[in-house]
């Protein structure tokens, strides 16, 4: 099977790592040339035009450019009939979204957008006690991610990164997508979203650094979520509020804590960050061997770029 990876940027070069690993791939890119080097154990041929790079017929595409590219290339390549993985969120705005869809559907792909935290352990075992009620209805929840922007990527300047740029699809909202992806996988689209966004002058970035979000889901479940690229101790957390328990999983450490009247179970997880990565490639490159739909394909994943479209309209930050 001939991937090509369209972005050689730090998660272009993840991807690439561990198809590299299969040997039943063979890796070629396309890249601009103004991400990070590659490794020279990597076996990667490299191509600084899209077309010459779709000349060699590739089976399938990996689009790990900047999200505001996505669409752009993810068209070209199915039209050349490759199967396609874009990396999260789909894109910045809807624009062209459609039309891939239908080029996607014309030419029978298989497509799949990339939240890793759905092969996540954790929210895997919160997403089974949602879907079972375990510990009874749900009655609330709470969705926690935060880090510090500048630690991200220590070997380059923040502010450079499309997460400082609003119009390359950075700031919280799209960059940490991730909570809005899996919380639509529990719940389905949400009846009602409001959001207060903000920017930190501290990061002195033009994209949104916080966001304060209410949701309402299923059964008139309310929720939050909170999104920032300012915390200086990271956390990604779940908290659910049933009503037998209080679920809450700790995405970081890999771990969950069930607290009832009677006392409080923990349950571990042998994880690391790779292995969500991992288990995504296989289902994906399993799904394209089968001719399969993926759960996660862009019609989904339009669905939850319109949530997160939808946040980023509430409140401009300024």
């Amino acid at each position: 099977m001939q991937v090509l990876i369209a972005g050689l940027g730090s998660i272009g070069l993840r991807q690439a790592g561990l198809l590299s690993e299969r040997d039943d791939v063979e890796l070629l890119s396309y890249r601009t040339g103004n991400g990070p080097p590659v490794p020279a154990d990597l076996d990667i041929r490299t191509y600084r035009e899209l077309n010459d790079a779709l000349a060699t017929d590739p089976d399938v595409a990996f689009v790990t450019n900047p999200t505001n590219k996505h669409v752009d290339v993810a068209q070209k390549c199915a039209k050349q009939g490759c199967d396609l993985f874009v990396e999260k969120p789909l894109s910045h705005d809807f624009t062209g979204t459609s039309e891939l869809g239908k080029i996607a559907e014309e030419q029978d792909l298989v497509t799949m957008v990339g939240c890793q935290f759905r092969f996540d352990p954790v929210i895997k075992r919160v997403r089974n006690i949602v879907s079972t009620e375990e510990f009874g209805p749900i009655q609330s929840f709470r969705a926690y991610s935060g880090s510090y922007l500048p630690d991200w990527r220590p070997d380059r300047d923040y502010k450079s990164t499309y997460s400082a740029h609003s119009d390359r699809g950075g700031g919280v909202v799209l960059d940490l997508i991730h909570e809005i992806d899996y919380l639509y996988w529990f719940f389905g689209l949400p009846e009602r979203v409001s959001a207060s966004l903000s920017s930190v002058p501290g990061l002195d970035i033009d994209s949104e650094s916080v966001a304060e979000i209410l949701m309402t889901v299923e059964e008139n479940v309310p929720g939050s979520v909170h999104l920032d690229y300012c915390r200086p101790v990271p956390r990604r957390s779940l908290e659910l509020n049933c009503e037998d328990a209080v679920i809450t999983g700790d995405v970081r450490k890999s771990s969950i804590k069930i607290e009832t009247q009677e006392g409080t179970e923990s349950e571990e997880f042998d994880v690391e960050r790779d292995d969500r990565f991992r288990a995504q490639t296989d289902y994906f490159l399993e799904k394209v061997r089968e001719r399969e739909e993926c759960q996660n394909d862009i019609r989904t994943a339009k669905e939850v770029l319109g949530i997160a479209l939808e946040i980023k309209s509430e409140t401009p930050y300024e």
